[in-house]
């Protein structure tokens, strides 16, 4: 099925069967491969799942440096990369996103998917930089992706979407993305070779997840960058800063690491099948990977349009675990829990 709007989206419903999973596997090898993932079945909020390959530009901050890459290769910059990629998002926008959603119902219609570390924040306050750089990742990373594929899980669809933001041949690409994943989707019993618009890669069938054996041994144990001792000492300065007023709260965090005898991808398949969450994700770049599983939303940021005076107002909404109560069916508990989460200090100058 073809649908065309009059900003160009391209939305192909696949109409062989299909699972996000299997999709993850045929696309996971892939230059720049994203897979949000509504891992959790039958919650309110994992209805979608997005997935998508090579995106059409690259934008990195790294070791002071801004890098830009496109098809016409690689620049540098020396600015605010907030700003860059500001700059970066405008450009790449559609224009009227509430008209739109008139008929395109995802919430995903393509564009930046990455990641901005907690290092960024020297660029929005004035605050030394005293940490030691080793994790070996970019600051900052987006790829904008043109094509991608969109899973619904309520209604168990499989969509390829395309939007035209590049001059790409994006009808093109849709058709090589259909092809890759229905190659490996109709001969899931043999390895195969992609030869398409996109790289050309091997695609091979997944492992199947084993809770016995010896498949997820460690090749080395577990090492912290904290001694017991240590930490304990970096909590009483903590509170000693608390007591003298020079910050309110603090979130201590530690650095495990270890080398397992098992690929980032099954260890993302794992992570999935034991810790189901809405907003998990798999991003890989550069044979860099990062493997999230959240129940918590961050932030959400909506253009609300007031029919009334047709002006439009922004809406930004947070869903953290802390700070919450569960809900009750029972009416007077429910409001019970309510007013314990209204009259609790402590829930109140966290979330402050």
């Amino acid at each position: 099925t073809v649908l065309t709007y009059m900003v160009n989206i391209y939305i192909y419903e696949l109409k062989f069967p299909v699972t996000s999973l299997e999709i993850f596997q045929c696309l996971k090898e892939y230059p720049n491969f994203f897979f949000l993932d509504s891992a959790l079945s039958g919650n309110l909020y994992s209805r979608y799942s997005f997935l998508g390959i090579e995106p059409f530009l690259v934008m990195k901050f790294e070791k002071s440096k801004i890098l830009i890459q496109d098809s016409s290769g690689i620049t540098e910059k020396e600015d605010n990369p907030f700003v860059v990629l500001e700059r970066l998002l405008n450009t790449y926008k559609i224009g009227d996103i509430e008209d739109l959603k008139k008929r395109y119902k995802f919430p995903f219609a393509g564009g930046a998917v990455g990641y901005i570390s907690y290092d960024m924040c020297r660029f929005i306050e004035n605050v030394p930089n005293t940490g030691k750089d080793d994790s070996g990742f970019p600051e900052m990373y987006f790829g904008f992706y043109d094509t991608f594929v969109v899973f619904d899980h309520l209604e168990n669809k499989c969509y390829v979407v395309s939007i035209n933001f590049s001059k790409n041949n994006i009808d093109g690409k849709v058709k090589d993305l259909i092809k890759i994943i229905q190659d490996y989707v109709l001969n899931p019993s043999h390895s195969m070779s992609v030869n398409s618009g996109f790289n050309q890669i091997d695609c091979r069938k997944s492992w199947h997840l084993d809770k016995g054996g010896d498949v997820f041994k460690l090749k080395k144990d577990v090492v912290c960058n904290f001694t017991k001792k240590e930490y304990i000492e970096t909590v009483k300065r903590a509170k000693e800063y608390i007591k003298d007023g020079d910050i309110y709260q603090v979130n201590l965090s530690q650095r495990f690491q270890t080398k397992p005898s098992y690929s980032p991808f099954e260890l993302y398949e794992r992570l999935r099948v034991f810790n189901p969450a809405p907003y998990s994700a798999f991003i890989g770049f550069d044979k860099r990977y990062i493997v999230s599983s959240s129940p918590e939303r961050f932030l959400a940021v909506r253009n609300i349009n007031n029919p009334r005076n047709g002006k439009n107002k922004i809406r930004v909404q947070v869903r953290p675990i802390k700070g919450t109560r569960p809900r009750c069916e029972d009416l007077a508990a429910d409001t019970r829990m309510a007013n314990e989460l209204l009259s609790s200090g402590k829930d109140d100058a966290e979330l402050t």
